[in-house]
Formats: structure tokens, C-alpha cells, sequence
């Protein structure tokens, strides 16, 4: 039986591998490497009843699903960082980097045992990024990716450290439309970078991934109280929503959804208390993280 563990580096250059990808997310909780052969069977009129299959070459889009323990991995998926501060606490304010290149990562997933080894995830860009929590439980995190090609390997990095606590629905406060909501019950953020795959080389992978335009989407359940965001729908109105998770005075963490409209369902029970739920389309999105890395 094998044990199993989850590191990362960011790469100098786009598929060159990391030199020492020994990062912790977080708390990993599910990984699937989601390698599969790009195939096509085909009927041949030869005088027999079997089908041929051609194989093309492999297609590489890793899974990961993990309780983030701080900001830094965010910086993948929207593609660029500026980092403030000469002392700790240091701000970090991640942004969608106007490049059709994202930063990539070489991703190690690690099998400990009697025969160690590992699989390294080469050329690893952010398709895809969910962020969400319920009430009472973890900020969650499931990532999808889009790599160049994977390897067995030998020789596996050190962790460096151990991860932190994770960020906690109770540690939330939501602000829309600069007012702030104490009772929002759950949410989720996403962002996907549409990227398009060029063609693949000799050894049968991709050659590289081009992000496309960004989407971004959120949804935010909350109780009902008053009219006020059934109003913003109504009004067709343009606004900003603010998730902050706070762990310290010194450290927290915080999704800026710019630009937002919104669709409110507002279903009623006759055996709960009434609901909204926002659907909310953004044009921009900003996370800023406050700790104490100097920088990402």
C-alpha cells in the first residue's frame, strides 16, 4: 500500500520542470491525474468485422481538490502578483495578468511506500478554479489544470514545512454593495481561462496552452431580510461583492468580485426560513492576501 502526497513549484520557464517542487497547497484532499490516450477507432473495409484504433498521443488535465492554508496557489489561476510590505504582515494583491501565458507549475504527486516513486505533472497552467464553503465547514478549493505531459520519477522533494490551518466558513464576512452581510450561509467563486491546446509534437503531447477571455461566476446564499438585492436585480444595477476570510489581525484572505450583476431566486418554504440566492457574473476579480510570506 502506498501513502500519498501532493507538492508544487512554479517553473522559470513554461514546461521546463521545477527545480525543487517541494510547495504544500494546503490540506490536499482528492487528486486525479487525468491522463488519458487521444484515440479514434475507425471501421477498415480489409475483410474483416474487427475496428483499429489510432492512437494520437496522451492528453494530461490533473485534478486536485484541497483546503487552501494560504493565498499563494491563487496566483496560478488569475496570473499575476504585487507584493507590498518591508515587514510582516506583507499584502499580496493577485489579479488576472493580461497575458495569454499563465505562470505554470510543475505538480508532484508523490506514492510513499515500499517502492517509492511519483508521477511529476510538467507545463501545469490553471484551466479552471473553484473556491467555495458552507456553513460550518472549510474554504474549499478544487482545481482543474491543463499540463504538458507526465513522468514517473524516482526521486521525490522534501515537503518545505507543514501546511497551516485552513480558512473556516465562520472566519467570512460578505460585503455587497458596501454593505456588509452577517448572515450569508454559503458560497462559491470560480474563474475558468478557456484555454485552447496547440497542436501536439512527435512524443504525441500538446505543445502548449493559450488562455483565452476569463469568466467569472459566483454564487452566494444568503438569508432573506429585506428587498435591498432583489432591488440591484431589478434595477439592473452594477456593484461590487467582497468575501473576506479572516484568521488574525495579520492574516487574511479576501476575493474582490468587481463589477458583478445579479440574478436573485428567492423561493419560499412553508417549513424554513426564507432564502435568497444570488447568481452573480463579474468582470473583474481581485484576491488580496495579508500574512506573512514576503512574497509570492
Amino acid at each position: 500500500m502506498f501513502r500519498r502526497l501532493i507538492t508544487y513549484g512554479e517553473e522559470s520557464s513554461y514546461g521546463v520542470p521545477a527545480s525543487n517542487p517541494n510547495r504544500l497547497l494546503g490540506w490536499v484532499t482528492g487528486f486525479s491525474g487525468g491522463v488519458e490516450l487521444a484515440y479514434e477507432t475507425v471501421g477498415v473495409m480489409d475483410g474483416s468485422r474487427k475496428k483499429r484504433t489510432i492512437v494520437y498521443g496522451v492528453d494530461v488535465s490533473p485534478s486536485i481538490t484541497f483546503l487552501p492554508t494560504g493565498g499563494q496557489f491563487f496566483k496560478y489561476a488569475l496570473g499575476s502578483v504585487t507584493d507590498s510590505g518591508t515587514s510582516p504582515p506583507y499584502t499580496h494583491e493577485i489579479t488576472i495578468t493580461p497575458s495569454h501565458r499563465l505562470p505554470s507549475t510543475t505538480i508532484v504527486e508523490h506514492r510513499i511506500g515500499e517502492a517509492t516513486h511519483g508521477f511529476r505533472y510538467v507545463g501545469c497552467v490553471v484551466e479552471s478554479l473553484e473556491a467555495s464553503w458552507e456553513r460550518d465547514g472549510p474554504l474549499e478549493c478544487s482545481v482543474d489544470l491543463a499540463s504538458l505531459r507526465v513522468e514517473q520519477v524516482g526521486s521525490l522533494p522534501e515537503p518545505a514545512g507543514e501546511a497551516e490551518s485552513p480558512y473556516r466558513a465562520e472566519m467570512a464576512t460578505v460585503t455587497i454593495n458596501g454593505t456588509q452581510y452577517g448572515y450569508a450561509t454559503s458560497g462559491s467563486i470560480s474563474i475558468t481561462n478557456n484555454h485552447t491546446p496547440l497542436p501536439r509534437g512527435a512524443d504525441g503531447f500538446t505543445t502548449g496552452h493559450i488562455a483565452n477571455t476569463t469568466d467569472i461566476e459566483a454564487t452566494i446564499t444568503l438569508h432573506y431580510m429585506d428587498p435591498s438585492l432583489v432591488n440591484l436585480m431589478l434595477n439592473r444595477q452594477r456593484f461590487d461583492v467582497t468575501a473576506k476570510f479572516t484568521r488574525g489581525a495579520s492574516d487574511t484572505l479576501e476575493f474582490q468580485l468587481l463589477g458583478c450583476v445579479a440574478s436573485v431566486e428567492a423561493p419560499l418554504s412553508a417549513e424554513e426560513e426564507p432564502i435568497q440566492e444570488l447568481s452573480l457574473r463579474a468582470e473583474n476579480l481581485r484576491i488580496v492576501a495579508v500574512d506573512s510570506t514576503p512574497a509570492y
